[in-house]
């Protein structure tokens, strides 16, 4: 166990969220693809409360990138296999500045790590001005096993750090935005 960790988690929360990770695997019968630390680093990611995935996430918009948090969550990322189907769904609220690049065909660059779904379901927790993003995706991994929320409405796909991405001009009611993946 990663020193850092331990002592950032406790070990009983440490213990709690690899038995999570352990007992989602095995409803579906998988093997455990990460180390433990990589593993518990990604769950902690996903975990609501505390939301970890924001300070991970402004840390990352900030340019700070020496987090051991980060470090496991890119080494989780590497090994895991390419989400196969090339779409996946996002309900977000891009910033002012990100809507404007986004308008002007313009690439907008993602410092952080980007959550999606493998489905464009409703979910409870969705803010009322929160806009339906479909994206077309290129190294998205997914991380449903190893995330806080595993279930069946909700399966993640998360898109590594330092990612881009522009505006699809294609009119589809179903999506207030339609955005594909460039690097």
């Amino acid at each position: 166990m990663s020193k850092s960790l331990k002592n950032f988690l406790k070990v009983a929360v440490y213990d709690q969220f690899w038995s999570v990770v352990i007992l989602n695997h095995s409803k579906v019968q998988k093997e455990v693809l990460l180390s433990r630390d990589e593993a518990v680093a990604l769950y902690a990611y996903t975990v609501c409360y505390p939301p970890m995935y924001r300070e991970i996430n402004a840390a990352l918009r900030e340019g700070r990138l020496n987090n051991f948090l980060i470090k496991l969550v890119d080494s989780a990322l590497n090994k895991l296999p390419v989400y196969t189907e090339r779409v996946v769904y996002r309900w977000s609220v891009p910033t002012l500045d990100e809507q404007g690049k986004l308008a002007a065909n313009e690439v907008v660059i993602d410092g952080a790590y980007l959550s999606t779904l493998k489905i464009p379901n409703e979910l409870t927790m969705v803010e009322h001005d929160c806009m339906l993003i479909k994206i077309t995706h290129l190294n998205g991994r997914d991380i449903s096993l190893y995330s806080d929320d595993y279930s069946a409405d909700i399966q993640e796909v998360l898109i590594p750090r330092g990612s881009s991405f522009i505006s699809v001009n294609i009119q589809d009611p179903q999506f207030d935005l339609t955005i594909e993946q460039v690097a």
